[in-house]
């Protein structure tokens, strides 16, 4: 019985070694490849395979994760050239379902259209430099580099959100304390509005009490007996007109101290409200509980302003006229009673 002999010893040419053993990939583009195959049976047209296709990739959506996959694969590899084979896989990896490619010199180029690297063929050779576990540790080896990369760069991002938030917190607490500070303030200086008019009475009052002194003196000059109470009637009143005098004084030049207070509340509220707003813009996403917003500022704003404006208008020129009146009035009853003291021998 003679043997069959392979087709392509007929063709003068050396045979084409077995297309079986380990394969394994080069290195490179964050792949390490595996095929290992072994005789499976006979085939007319070609070598009969089996064996296993193992792929480890560098997730290029994650470039933290190796993902490994296994998968058993058989066919027929024509050893005539060009070689072309086509590989069932019995469990597709990724979109990969065939492994088709060519075989010559001992070796296979391998179509890897469908895995998730990006890539088109590789070459698989038998007896590399490094093994499939060597390449497999590197791409380990930079998917920790990756991972490290990316936690420092994410305790980084962290780090600066964290830094912003406490810069937002730290203006919005400062906006919270100019409103309140503002709104005790216009509080205060409203009350002081409200009260101003009771500023006149001491006044008023002067003037009335240094007029009942110069009636006294003009009654102490008329009776013979009394003539002598005149000078102290005259000095009483003369006391009295002083005091009208002095009291106008604070009335009709009022020391404004609320009115500055409130003045400073505003710029400093504004300043705040100012520098909250540009840190908000710088991020948007964070807005802590309780931030103080723009309409409650404008309101403070508002409410302060039409205060101060009441508060500059005082005294009206009404309760100028008034104050006036009084103190003249006061001033005519103290020389009146002086006058009479004179008249009664008085110095």
């Amino acid at each position: 019985m003679t043997a069959a002999v392979p087709l392509v010893a007929l063709s003068g040419c050396a045979p084409e070694p077995e297309p079986v053993g380990t394969f394994v990939n080069l290195g490179g583009n964050g792949l390490a490849v595996q095929l290992t195959l072994s005789p499976n049976g006979t085939s007319g047209a070609g070598y009969a395979v089996k064996g296993v296709l193992q792929v480890a990739e560098l997730d290029p959506a994650a470039t933290s994760e190796v993902v490994e996959s296994v998968s058993e694969v058989q066919g027929v590899v024509p050893l005539a050239p060009p070689g072309r084979f086509d590989l069932i896989l019995t469990r597709p990896i990724d979109a990969l379902g065939h492994l088709r490619g060519s075989y010559s010199g001992g070796g296979f180029d391998v179509d890897l259209r469908g895995l998730r690297t990006p890539i088109t063929s590789v070459a698989l050779v038998r007896d590399p430099p490094q093994t499939y576990a060597e390449e497999l540790a590197m791409l380990h080896s930079i998917s920790e580099s990756a991972m490290g990369a990316s936690q420092n760069a994410a305790a980084m991002q962290q780090q600066m959100a964290a830094a912003q938030h406490s810069v937002i917190d730290n203006e919005a607490a400062s906006v919270r304390r100019d409103l309140s500070a503002l709104q005790t303030d216009v509080a205060t200086l409203r009350s002081a509005v409200a009260a101003f008019p009771q500023l006149l009475d001491p006044v008023h009052q002067d003037m009335l009490l240094a007029q009942t002194e110069d009636q006294w003196a003009q009654h102490s000059g008329q009776s013979s007996a009394g003539g002598s109470n005149a000078c102290p009637d005259a000095a009483s009143a003369q006391a009295n007109a002083r005091q009208a005098a002095f009291q106008a004084t604070d009335v009709l030049h009022p020391s404004g101290l609320e009115l500055l207070t409130v003045d400073e509340d505003l710029r400093s509220l504004t300043a705040a409200a100012t520098q909250l707003r540009t840190v908000l813009a710088e991020t948007p996403s964070y807005r802590p509980a309780g931030l103080p917003t723009r309409a409650e500022v404008d309101a403070a704003t508002a409410a302060a302003q039409g205060v101060e404006q009441q508060a500059r208008a005082l005294p009206t020129p009404d309760q100028t006229a008034a104050v006036n009146h009084d103190v003249t009035a006061a001033q005519q009853a103290a020389a009146d009673a002086e006058r009479i003291c004179q008249q009664n021998g008085g110095h």
